[in-house]
């Protein structure tokens, strides 16, 4: 999460990363389980927009929960 967060796109700076990498800690695993609704208000603005696309929100900030409510048809 440390380099993601120093890198680019989000060049954070190191001292300020790691102060978010433990409230950032479960980012991945959330995703990995589908329809991850994200908040993350301690984060910088710019940081949190990049976070919080890879959530289950439209662009009016209403869940879209499609990852685990979905239907095959056979």
């Amino acid at each position: 999460m440390l380099k993601l967060l120093t890198q680019p796109p989000l060049n954070l700076p190191q001292n300020e990363a790691e102060k978010l990498c433990s409230g950032l800690r479960d980012f991945w695993a959330d995703i990995a389980s589908g329809d991850a609704l994200f908040d993350f208000p301690q984060i910088p603005r710019r940081a949190r927009r990049y976070f919080e696309k890879y959530g289950a929100l439209n662009a009016d900030g209403k869940p879209v929960l499609i990852d685990n409510n979905t239907t095959l048809l056979l």
